[in-house]
């Protein structure tokens, strides 16, 4: 492999981005996060003029907030923050090869690192999406960079610029905490050691003064938010279990979670040579030179294996600490097939096919979901009826313009609906996973008390229905 410039890592999530939003049409927009993201940057924009309330919010705010205040300037508030995601993964990769450096470790590592982490596809996915994981892991590895430049060099700016990156973290995604362990006990080792009061009197006032407005602003959504079955209903017994019944219904999933949270090592959608670079690992050399680095994703991976939840998108934080945990490694591996084989040029071209292609596959999913989205707005529009009941797309509307009365069959039951109303509703999908769950009691009311007929099917099993 040639030595690739950085500025190839840096400027390739970027170029990425404009091919995929540009060629396919696509705005980063599915699910319930990217929704409620863009709609609480929407809020916020409106809040820094006026007097007026945020609407519930679970998530920290520094995403929606970071877009607010860019989108007032350019304007396009789905652009920015699409284009904040596809920035951040730029950063993660710069301060993963950094970090990777500041680890004494000589060899220029760029191609691995644009191979394996720039183009690994839950990477690539995550750069083009609405969410806050990209930026949220943009700050963590900022705040490991700058943690061990601070060991190296006992520099102020080093400790300043650490702590601004870890308060974004925190503020950014809920469970970045858990991620930002190591870094913390090194610069507080560091400064006990060297007795720099200073040092940490200045760091701490950094941390809380970008952490406590957030508090201030969002003090019940916060306790509701650890209220969640996510930290609930933690349990060691959840470690060996792959079926869960929480508020998000009951899921049941391939593995049990103690085998699941090693997804990342050899799941073609996160680190691609995982079960072959595996073989060259030498824990005695490798655990020793990277013990910081395995003991920040253990806690972080032992956390996910007891929560009663799998969420790839959690796993996907874990991307820079696994590719540089398995660089080593993978030196051995690429040192035996460029000697034996000579086949350097194939295995590149070989496994960005390969990326890109598995990229191509999950894309399909969410690209498929964002034009179901859009248009069942554009035919939930075309109708008179005021009002609409829903699961799942419903959440959708607002962000392409739909201004009828939404009204959620997850949050309430209704013990009478309104008859001329429209109803948007999956019943196969939601059969198993919400039985006995609000879902399916209000669908359950509908059906047995109401004459619901058919105006449109929607395709992928969601059926738009009129209440009569």
């Amino acid at each position: 492999m040639k030595k690739y410039p950085l500025i190839l890592l840096i400027a390739f999530p970027l170029v990425f981005l404009l091919f995929v939003r540009y060629g396919y049409q696509f705005n980063g927009l599915y699910g319930q996060d990217s929704h409620a993201y863009l709609r609480y940057t929407k809020e916020l924009q409106i809040w820094f003029f006026t007097t007026t309330t945020l609407s519930y919010f679970i998530w920290p705010i520094i995403y929606p907030l970071i877009g607010a205040f860019i989108s007032l300037v350019f304007g396009n508030e789905i652009l920015i923050l699409q284009l904040i995601s596809a920035l951040s993964l730029s950063g993660v990769c710069y301060y993963t090869y950094k970090l990777h450096e500041v680890k004494k470790n000589k060899q220029r590592l760029i191609p691995y690192f644009f191979l394996f982490l720039c183009l690994s596809p839950i990477m690539l996915k995550s750069s083009i999406v609405i969410m806050s994981d990209m930026l949220c892991l943009f700050f963590i590895m900022g705040a490991w960079f700058y943690s061990f430049e601070y060991k190296k060099n006992l520099a102020l700016k080093s400790v300043l610029i650490a702590s601004v990156f870890s308060a974004f973290a925190v503020t950014t995604r809920h469970v970045a905490p858990l991620l930002l362990i190591v870094p913390m006990v090194v610069v507080l080792q560091v400064m006990f050691k060297t007795r720099l009061w200073v040092h940490l009197f200045i760091g701490g006032l950094i941390v809380v003064s970008i952490i406590a407005p957030q508090l201030w602003i969002k003090s019940d959504e916060l306790a509701k938010a650890f209220s969640h079955d996510l930290f609930q209903e933690i349990s060691i017994r959840n470690l060996f279990k792959r079926e869960f019944t929480t508020a998000a219904g009951t899921n049941r999933y391939l593995l049990p979670n103690i085998l699941g949270v090693l997804y990342p090592f050899v799941h073609l959608l996160f680190y691609l040579p995982g079960v072959i670079v595996l073989y060259f690992f030498q824990p005695k050399k490798d655990i020793s030179k990277r013990k910081y680095l395995w003991i920040g994703l253990g806690v972080y991976l032992l956390f996910l294996a007891i929560v009663p939840y799998q969420n790839k998108r959690f796993l996907m934080l874990t991307m820079p600490f696994v590719a540089m945990i398995l660089a080593p490694s993978f030196t051995r591996f690429y040192k035996v097939i460029k000697k034996r084989y000579q086949v350097q040029t194939l295995f590149t071209v070989v496994v960005i096919f390969i990326q890109l292609g598995v990229f191509t596959y999950t894309f399909n999913i969410i690209y498929q979901r964002n034009i179901l989205e859009q248009k069942t707005a554009q035919v939930i529009n075309s109708y008179p009826n005021k009002t609409l009941y829903g699961f799942d797309l419903d959440i959708s509307l607002p962000s392409y313009g739909c201004n009828k009365e939404i009204k959620n069959l997850w949050k309430d039951v209704y013990p009478k609906f309104r008859k001329g109303s429209l109803l948007l509703f999956n019943v196969e999908k939601n059969r198993v996973q919400w039985k006995d769950k609000n879902p399916m009691i209000n669908w359950r009311n509908l059906i047995t008390n109401y004459n619901i007929i058919k105006l449109n099917d929607l395709g992928n099993g969601y059926i738009l229905y009129e209440i009569q």
